[in-house]
C-alpha cells in the first residue's frame, strides 16, 4: 500500500514539474521574439528581408477580418513612422484559445535614403490584438543595405 502511494506521489510530482508554457506564459496581452531576420546584408531593390517572429497570445485574438486594419508595425531605425502590416484573424474569431506560433513577415524595398554606398539600420516591431493589446516590442540586429 505504502509502495502504490509513493508512487502516486512521485507521478503527481512529474505532472507539476512539466513546463507546458514553451517559453511564454499564456497572457491575453501578445508576446513576440525575434527567431531570425536574413538576409542581414542586401542589395538594395533587389533582395527581401525576411523576419521569423515567436508569437503567443492567451486569448487568440490576433488579427483582424478587415484587410485595412493593421496588426504588426515594423520600424526602419532610420526613418519615424512604422510601416503596418496586416494579418488575417489567427485563430478563429470568437474562439478565446491560447495561440502560438510563428509568423513571417518580408520587408521589399530596401534602399540606401543617403549618398553613400551602404547604411546600417535596426528594426523595431510590434504587433497589436483585436482587444487592443500592444505586445512588447523587440529589436533586430543590425542590418545593412548596399547600393
Amino acid at each position: 500500500m505504502l509502495r502504490h502511494i509513493l508512487l502516486l506521489c512521485s507521478f503527481c510530482l512529474l505532472l507539476s514539474a512539466c513546463d507546458t508554457g514553451g517559453g511564454f506564459e499564456f497572457d491575453p496581452i501578445p508576446n513576440i521574439a525575434i527567431v531570425n531576420v536574413a538576409p542581414m546584408n542586401v542589395q538594395e531593390f533587389q533582395e527581401i528581408i525576411t523576419i521569423h517572429l515567436e508569437y503567443n497570445d492567451g486569448d487568440g485574438d490576433i488579427g483582424f477580418e478587415d484587410p485595412d486594419v493593421p496588426s504588426v508595425f515594423v520600424k526602419d531605425s532610420r526613418l519615424e513612422l512604422y510601416d503596418e502590416y496586416q494579418l488575417f484573424p489567427l485563430a478563429p474569431i470568437g474562439s478565446n484559445v491560447p495561440i502560438t506560433g510563428i509568423l513571417e513577415i518580408d520587408l521589399k524595398n530596401l534602399f540606401v535614403l543617403g549618398s553613400g554606398q551602404s547604411e546600417q539600420l535596426t528594426l523595431d516591431i510590434y504587433l497589436v490584438d483585436r482587444a487592443g493589446n500592444v505586445s512588447n516590442t523587440v529589436k533586430s540586429d543590425v542590418l545593412t543595405v548596399n547600393k
